[in-house]
């Protein structure tokens, strides 16, 4: 096999640690372009310095690496930007970047842009209401970057699911720490199905994506997500029970909501991430499962990593990392 030299942007986020480490594994060789240090510092070979924002920057790069596939995941991906969608400008400039780089480098085979379930529009007004939040417009926005810019490789956009595993920070690896140290109680009766990825599966997807043909992906919009939906009921109890060999405590609705609240007067203060919200209530009883996965389960076919498996993984990691701080 032809030797397969992928370049990450933002491979040293979360996902990016996890594909970094899994290209690696598999004998891919592997450039990492992001603004920060890595967070797994044993990744530090990969890395190298690069904004894409800097075009010239991101060109001398291509250049140098010569790449044959490419995995766009570098963007801001907090949701606390409320007026300004200049201030994701990362997420669609940087795409405009890191596109015309491809598209100039003849080397590249295939461009993977990972986006977001919530690039999806909620409405066809077309204008910024059509989103719940600037976030969800600006890769929007970086989704048609890509179409326009139109790389002579083949590409394809992954809308990612929400996803979860080690490395996690904020929200799922704040959730486990939460379940870890007792502090987890369940709002109410909250049974919403919800769609989830777990980072290991998620890799293992974009790797069968950027290996397949061109007439397979080319130009095509995915969903990546595990294939099966959960609670976070049946999420949390399963942590819990590994963990305390108990299920978490269930508490009134009134009551979360006093707590969602509380969360809410923190975030006025200045907290930009308060262990509990208004919004984060709305997403835990929002019911997400109905993506569209057919496209990806012809693509991927099974999947490495059960919810078992996975919960199982992440608390090892959890545990390896904390022995270790």
């Amino acid at each position: 096999m032809a030797e397969i030299r992928i370049l990450i942007t933002g491979g040293s986020g979360f996902i990016g640690t996890n594909a970094v480490q899994a290209f690696v594994r598999n004998g891919w060789t592997v450039c990492n372009l992001d603004i920060k240090e890595p967070i797994n510092q044993r990744q530090q070979e990969y890395y190298r310095p690069c904004d894409i924002l800097d075009r010239a920057g991101v060109q001398e790069m291509f250049t140098r690496y010569k790449p044959t596939h490419v995995l766009h995941l570098a963007a801001r991906t907090d949701l606390h930007e409320r007026s300004h969608i200049e201030k994701y400008c990362v997420n669609f400039e940087g795409t405009q970047n890191v596109a015309a780089a491809a598209s100039q480098c003849p080397s590249v085979i295939c461009f993977l842009l990972a986006s977001s379930k919530l690039a999806e529009p909620v409405s066809n007004n077309g204008d910024a209401s059509a989103w719940n939040t600037l976030y969800g417009q600006s890769k929007y926005m970086a989704e048609q970057a890509l179409r326009e810019k139109n790389p002579s490789c083949s590409w394809c956009i992954a809308r990612l699911s929400s996803i979860w595993g080690p490395w996690a920070d904020v929200p799922y690896g704040r959730f486990f720490h939460m379940v870890a140290r007792g502090r987890y109680v369940h709002p109410g009766r909250c049974e919403a199905l919800r769609s989830f990825g777990y980072v290991g599966n998620l890799v293992y997807q974009f790797q069968k994506v950027l290996k397949s043909n061109a007439d397979t992906i080319h130009g095509r919009l995915l969903y990546l997500s595990d294939y099966e939906p959960f609670t976070i009921r049946q999420w949390a109890d399963m942590i819990s029970m590994k963990l305390h060999g108990r299920r978490p405590r269930t508490i009134p609705m009134p009551i979360v909501r006093c707590m969602a609240w509380a969360g809410d007067a923190m975030k006025q203060l200045g907290m930009p991430e308060p262990p509990f919200s208004s919004f984060r209530l709305r997403n835990m009883m929002a019911h997400t499962a109905d993506l569209p996965l057919e496209a990806i389960k012809r693509i991927t076919g099974p999947l490495p990593y059960s919810l078992e498996t996975a919960v199982d993984e992440t608390i090892a990691w959890m545990k390896d990392r904390d022995g270790k701080s």
